[in-house]
């Protein structure tokens, strides 16, 4: 399957009618799992993803935030390890969140990430994020309330400020990640 193929079905055009639990986690696209025949794809889509981030830059209007968001052991690391190796580090920044400091209780739970939204020309990368304070919460306290439902709104709030101009997102099976319960049930 084409690279573009590929992007058009994890593009997420319509975010309020968007569920993750509609979308296969092991879905390969008709990738080989072999990564010796999975690399000419890898090599084509970092010199696209280079291009791209040039324009970026140049144009300065717009950022992207990536984030990613799973278990411990789900591959984020790699996947931007690998598929970001192209890019020029000046135009990007890693961000990873665990768990908030002192300083960052005593602030809004949006602040720590809030701060770390990409410049207009530059690209964001978060290792978990705002997203983390909701499914934490929802997941293993398994508590709803109308806190957790301004945090939602929150951080709906806060994706339609963000310069970022497109939302999509990666699936990957929870094959060899330690079990949790499956946060694929939450919708946001």
């Amino acid at each position: 399957m084409k690279l573009a193929k590929i992007i058009k079905q994890c593009r997420v055009d319509r975010p309020a009618h968007f569920k993750l639990v509609d979308h296969d986690p092991a879905e390969r696209f008709g990738l080989p799992t072999d990564i010796e025949d999975v690399r000419p794809i890898l090599a084509d889509g970092i010199a696209k993803l280079e291009d791209m981030q040039q324009r970026l830059y140049a144009q300065g209007q717009w950022a992207m935030l990536l984030v990613f968001q799973g278990m411990d052991a789900a591959g984020k690391d790699s996947v931007v390890k690998h598929v970001m190796s192209g890019i020029n580090p000046q135009g990007c920044e890693v961000h990873g969140f665990k768990a908030p400091s002192a300083e960052e209780f005593a602030h809004d739970f949006l602040w720590r990430t809030g701060k770390d939204l990409p410049a207009r020309g530059r690209i964001g990368i978060f290792n978990r994020s705002h997203y983390e304070e909701v499914l934490v919460v929802r997941v293993q306290m398994c508590i709803r309330d109308r806190t957790d439902d301004a945090r939602i709104d929150a951080v709906r709030c806060l994706r339609r400020r963000s310069p970022a101009a497109d939302r999509g997102y990666l699936p990957a099976s929870g094959q060899g990640a330690p079990h949790h319960p499956d946060p694929r049930r939450i919708e946001l």
